[in-house]
């Protein structure tokens, strides 16, 4: 039986283009979500990408916020970001939909500083309600600089798909092409060992680890990215049916929505 990704898939994933720009900002919505591009991280900065991050919460359900950031900050170490590029918004976690306005006032001053050439964040998926704040308050700080810059997302986890693998690290279809860097064997084992760096994410090292196990082709075939459409509508869910944030922390899609609206609506009247 062939493993090899249907001809329909390998029209939708291609391969990432050499790397040619300059400087690149990352924005993630806590401590560890670097994981889903931590090779790709790596590859920029052996390639001489100057790369900045921007954390947007404090990581505190699950563990002390002090901790969470010094494991951020070791995983940067090894892949060669520098401290002085890494931005620690430190929103408290779960909560930061209600600091829109206040995270996109703190990402167009991070961006409007580095200058980048690109920028990537989570995916809009429905998976956790900080991300996808983050990526809603993102894309409203690049408007609102009226930036003409590639602006990327990456999967984390959604409830698109039934099948509990699937969930994970795999994008909700869109019209976007899928962009992919391909691991070898030596940057799985690498992925793996900053996996082990979150330790005080025994929970999700745990369920990572057998993700991983069982996945091990898919993971193989490489880290995925895919730009952010212009015209995503973001009063409307990212998939039909209920969302993976809905199950899990009982929290509405309506509220999400309704703080969107507001900073759109505070974006018209300016």
């Amino acid at each position: 039986m062939s493993h090899e990704p249907s001809a329909r898939r390998r029209r939708r994933l291609t391969q990432m283009a050499p790397i040619k720009f300059d400087k690149s900002l990352f924005v993630f919505a806590h401590p560890d979500d670097e994981l889903a591009l931590v090779i790709t991280l790596k590859r920029m900065r052996e390639e001489g990408v100057e790369v900045h991050c921007v954390w947007v919460t404090d990581g505190r359900i699950t563990a002390d916020p002090k901790v969470r950031e010094e494991e951020a900050g070791k995983v940067m170490n090894l892949l060669g970001v520098p401290k002085d590029n890494l931005n620690f918004l430190r929103y408290e976690d779960g909560q930061s939909v209600y600091s829109m306005k206040e995270i996109i006032d703190a990402l167009s001053k991070i961006i409007k500083k580095v200058n980048p050439h690109q920028i990537y964040v989570d995916a809009f998926e429905g998976g956790h309600m900080d991300h996808d704040t983050t990526h809603f308050t993102t894309v409203q700080a690049v408007k609102r600089l009226d930036l003409n810059i590639p602006l990327y997302e990456f999967p984390q986890y959604n409830n698109y798909y039934k099948f509990i693998f699937k969930k994970y690290a795999t994008f909700i279809p869109d019209k976007e092409p899928i962009q992919c860097l391909p691991l070898t064997w030596s940057d799985l084992f690498l992925k793996l060992k900053i996996l082990r760096m979150y330790s005080s994410q025994k929970n999700t090292i745990r369920e990572l680890l057998i993700f991983f196990l069982f996945n091990i082709r898919k993971i193989k075939r490489g880290e995925t990215f895919r730009k952010i459409p212009e015209a995503r509508d973001y009063l409307r869910p990212p998939h039909q049916g209920e969302l993976l944030y809905q199950i899990l922390f009982k929290f509405s899609f309506s509220t999400f929505a309704a703080k969107v609206r507001e900073e759109v609506e505070q974006q018209l009247d300016a």
